[in-house]
This record gives C-alpha cells, sequence and structure tokens, in this order.
C-alpha cells in the first residue's frame, strides 16, 4: 500500500492514511474511513472548500482522480470544480424514456427507427443472461471484465469516438438500403449470481440522427433507456472526446456524460435495477466494451476507426482502490468469450469466436488505455 504524509486541518498535523491511490493489487478491508478522509484532504489542499467537498458527495474520489492525473493547475481545478458542482440539477430527469428489447435484441422508438442491442449467443446460465438471445451473433465486440472481489462500484474513463463509416439509410437491418450496422462505447455491470441482473450503459452511434446518444439497456420489457422526444433522441452527442462515469447506487445504475472541456454534464440516465447495485457490490463485475452490433450479421464494409478509450479507472470503497483498469484487476477468461491473443488475454471477444479475425485492438497503457477498430 503506498502511503503518504498529510496534514488534516482539525488541528491534527503529520498523520500517515493511506492515498485515495493504490499502484498494487493490494486488497484491504475496512479502510473506508480513511480512504474518504484522505481524499477530502487532498481536495482541501487543491482549494475546494468544506461545503464543496460535501456538495460532491461520492464524486470526490472521481474529482480527485482527475486532478492527480491530469497534474491540473489552479485555472483547471476551477473549471473541473464549478462543472462538477454546477451541473448536478440535471441529475432530476424527467425526459427519460423506455422501450422493450425484443428476444431478437431489436428496440422500436416512436419514429420507426430501431437500435440493435449486442449481445451474446444463447448458451451457460453466467451473468448476462438478462441480455442474452437465441441468435448466434450480433456482430464483433471486445469486452474486459473485472474481477468481482474487488467490490468496484464505479467506473470511469475517457472515450474518444472512433471514424465511422456505415452504409444505408433508416434502421432496420432488413436489406433494401436500411442500416444494419450500430456501433458502441460502452460500461456494463452483471451480477454473477442469482437472480443474474445487470445493464449495458454509454453511447450508441445512430447515422440516423447524426451523432452518438446515451443509453441503458436492462434487458427485456421498457429495459431500453434514453432520453428521447417524440421519439428522437434529446441530445445528440456531435463531440469528439468525452468523459463517461457509471456508478452503481441506491440498487440501480447511474450513467452520466461530460464535456472534458468544461465538465458540464451533457446527458445522464438513472436507471432502478436491484438492491444488489450499490456501492459495496458483491458479486458484480463491471465491463468496458466496443460494439459493432449488426440486425442481420453479414460482412458488408461497414467498421469503426480507432474507438478510443483511456484513463479508465475503477472504485472501491470496500477496499478503498481508486486504480486503473490494468491487468491485475480484469478476468482472464469468461463462459462464451474467446481471448483476443495470447498477448492480450484479458480482451475477450464476442459473440462467436470467429468474430476475433474483424477486430484490431491497439494497446496503449495496461488495459486502461487502448484503441479498437471493427470492420465486417
Amino acid at each position: 500500500m503506498k502511503r503518504k504524509i498529510i496534514t488534516v486541518l482539525l488541528g491534527i498535523t503529520l498523520v500517515f492514511l493511506p492515498t485515495f491511490a493504490y499502484a498494487n493489487n493490494e486488497v484491504t478491508e475496512n479502510l473506508d474511513n480513511d480512504y474518504i478522509i484522505s481524499t477530502q484532504q487532498f481536495l482541501a489542499e487543491k482549494g475546494f472548500t468544506d461545503a464543496e467537498i460535501a456538495a460532491l458527495e461520492d464524486d470526490i474520489f472521481q474529482v480527485a482522480n482527475l486532478i492527480e492525473i491530469e497534474n491540473m493547475n489552479e485555472e483547471e481545478i476551477s473549471i473541473l470544480k464549478n462543472g462538477f458542482l454546477n451541473s448536478s440539477a440535471l441529475l432530476i430527469n424527467s425526459e427519460q424514456n423506455s422501450y422493450d428489447v425484443k428476444e431478437d435484441g431489436i428496440v422500436t422508438f416512436e419514429d420507426g427507427n430501431q437500435t440493435i442491442a449486442p449481445h451474446r449467443n444463447f448458451n451457460s446460465n453466467d451473468a448476462n443472461t438478462v441480455l442474452r438471445t437465441p441468435v448466434g451473433s450480433t456482430g464483433p465486440h471486445a469486452i474486459t471484465y473485472t474481477l468481482s472481489n474487488y467490490k468496484f462500484y464505479e467506473a470511469t474513463g475517457y472515450v474518444e469516438f472512433p471514424t465511422v463509416s456505415i452504409s444505408g439509410s433508416g434502421s432496420g437491418g432488413t436489406g433494401n438500403g436500411q442500416i444494419d450496422s450500430r456501433p458502441y462505447m460502452m460500461f456494463g455491470a452483471y451480477q454473477q449470481t442469482s437472480p443474474y441482473k445487470g445493464c449495458d450503459a454509454g453511447l450508441a452511434y445512430y447515422k440516423e440522427y447524426g451523432g452518438w446518444v446515451l443509453f441503458v439497456n436492462t434487458g427485456g420489457t421498457n429495459g431500453w433507456h434514453q432520453n428521447n422526444s417524440n421519439g428522437k433522441p434529446i441530445h445528440v452527442i456531435t463531440k469528439n472526446k468525452v468523459y463517461l462515469d457509471m456508478k452503481l447506487v441506491n440498487g440501480g445504475v447511474t450513467l452520466i456524460v461530460r464535456d472534458p472541456s468544461t465538465w458540464t454534464i451533457i446527458d445522464q440516465l438513472v436507471i432502478p435495477i436491484n438492491s444488489g447495485f450499490n456501492d459495496t457490490p458483491s458479486n458484480i463485475e463491471l465491463t468496458r466494451e466496443v460494439a459493432l452490433a449488426q440486425f442481420e450479421r453479414r460482412d458488408n464494409g461497414d467498421r469503426l476507426s480507432n474507438a478510443h478509450w483511456s484513463q479508465v479507472y475503477v472504485y472501491s470503497k470496500a477496499n478503498s482502490l481508486t486504480v486503473p483498469t490494468t491487468a491485475q484487476y480484469l478476468q482472464s477468461s469468461h463462459p462464451d468469450r474467446y481471448s483476443y491473443s495470447d498477448s492480450l488475454p484479458r480482451f475477450l471477444i464476442g459473440d462467436v469466436k470467429e468474430e476475433i479475425d474483424y477486430i484490431k485492438i491497439t494497446p496503449i497503457s495496461n488495459y486502461y488505455e487502448e484503441k479498437i477498430s471493427i470492420s465486417v
């Protein structure tokens, strides 16, 4: 465990406390209070008042982490602070819509457009049961899974969108020039034990709307969630780079996308799942994924190039961890998934083994930054 000397504000000086980030895979129980105190102290040293720290609530961990990993100066910290504190009103959302996810993974919106949810082959009983369908593949996707014993409850990271080339117009994938492919960059969270609930949570590209749309998919009836008005997404993201935050809290998932130039919220969703989705979860794995899902699996020349994840971090209160998603925190195998390569075994591929040939992964940092391209 890394330690540092800090000065505690309440008249106590030179006390040893753990830093909020750890560089190794040590799992240390019962340090939640020190984890919080050391993070609060770090923010106080960076100019945050007690009231501002209190207003950040659980966001103290990612705000402190951003300051450290970006080596922010005073002006950058001020922008970060204002973005997190002054856009919190958006967390009250009355525009959220829910849609059925059919057995074949298709979701239909009021305007007639559709999306296809990435999913796996309908095989063994494990944590992705809720999002499975009977078809063999809905296109290539590359995924990482965290180890559940670390009790990670939050994942954050920068998303730099890929260059996308998608044929057709109008979605549905039934031929006659319709759009057949849907690119995704997303997090997820899945229970590894009964009742096997879970979700995909991230961003999907819509050629029809000219950009990326935030969503959460819990599967089944009313399982697809996004902010729509008259059947069309309210927030279509055309920026090249955003910051994505998925957090398990109060029996569900909160998903927020921010503009990293101002740190203000672009869009957000708060979706209930069950009581197991909390900030000290048991038997829940967090996922990170790039997918090119298809209504009908076929090689049609559609592609996404250089989907770029960077500074991907996960957080555990139970084990006092704020860490990048390096290899020691990730699974090297998973039911119905296939290792990308011997040198990159923790990138797992689905839905079928043959999809490996359609995916190119360019590692940059040990599983917390890479570029992924998919061409079918």
